[in-house]
């Protein structure tokens, strides 16, 4: 018989059917479970998102904490600067020196006819203001603008650390002068303090400086008259006396930091008082 007459009859496919199903069933038996479908593209998606949702969660936290601890440490370390130079110049004023008058010239000063500030003021020719430079200088502000910022310069005689210059009635008096300068290398504001511990009468010049800090941006002191006005600028040689109060401004700003905006700190100090003294005569 050929091979071509050998067919499959309908119940031989019934029965290897059958029998295929069988072997299916076993192995689904064997191993004890079925066979589950896998994931699809849409669950395979929502998850994905799921998990970029999550991390950034975290990332974000995390950038925040760390942002949080920087600035943490920035103002510390602005704080920091602010207080070594405010209580430096704190010192300084407290001990602000200013001389005390004999009984004889308090007698003499208060028999004296003074002239009003106004009337002083347009009184004063060449010869007056030539008479003022020649005394002696005991307190001096002067507001200087640099850049559109207060870059004012203090100085004064205080008494603040002794063992200082040996002058003959005071020896522990010594001049210091604070003022806000140029650094030559980077053209950025640097807070100066200039120390003179043998200071004449001229007590503008002379002595060693250093950079009491290079955080400072803008350097301001105002005064307080014995009336209450507020000045921008003292000169003991013209007004004879000290201010009642100073008011001292630093802008401080971290180096590392140039586009964060200055932190304004503020000192107000006391003065000790200061009887006017008597006007020197010329030569």
């Amino acid at each position: 018989m050929r091979p071509a007459d050998y067919k499959i009859t309908p119940g031989c496919r019934k029965s290897f059917s059958t029998l295929g199903q069988g072997l299916w069933d076993s192995l689904e038996m064997g191993s004890g479970r079925k066979l589950e479908k896998g994931f699809t593209l849409l669950e395979v998606f929502v998850a994905m998102s799921l998990l970029f949702v999550v991390l950034a969660t975290v990332y974000g936290s995390f950038q925040v904490h760390v942002k949080t601890m920087e600035r943490a440490v920035q103002v510390h370390r602005l704080n920091h600067v602010a207080r070594v130079s405010l209580s430096i110049l704190a010192r300084d004023l407290q001990g602000v020196f200013w001389p005390v008058l004999s009984a004889e010239e308090a007698q003499e000063l208060s028999e004296e006819d003074e002239l009003e500030p106004d009337e002083e003021e347009e009184t004063m020719g060449p010869v007056a203001k030539e008479k003022v430079e020649d005394q002696e200088l005991y307190f001096l502000v002067q507001p200087i603008q640099e850049a559109g910022r207060p870059w004012h310069r203090m100085i004064l005689l205080t008494q603040s650390i002794p063992g200082g210059p040996l002058l003959d009635q005071y020896p522990w008096v010594h001049a210091v002068e604070y003022r806000l300068a140029k650094d030559q290398d980077t053209g950025k504001p640097v807070l100066v303090r200039r120390e003179n511990l043998a200071p004449t009468r001229d007590i503008l010049s002379g002595g060693e400086e250093w950079a009491l800090s290079e955080a400072v941006v803008a350097f301001e002191v105002l005064c307080w008259s014995r009336t209450g006005e507020l000045l921008q600028e003292w000169d003991s040689r013209i007004t004879r006396s000290l201010p009642a109060a100073v008011l001292v401004r630093l802008w401080v700003q971290d180096p590392a930091d140039p586009a964060q905006e200055p932190v304004l700190y503020s000192l107000r100090v006391s003065m000790p008082p200061s009887p006017e003294l008597p006007e020197e005569e010329g030569p």
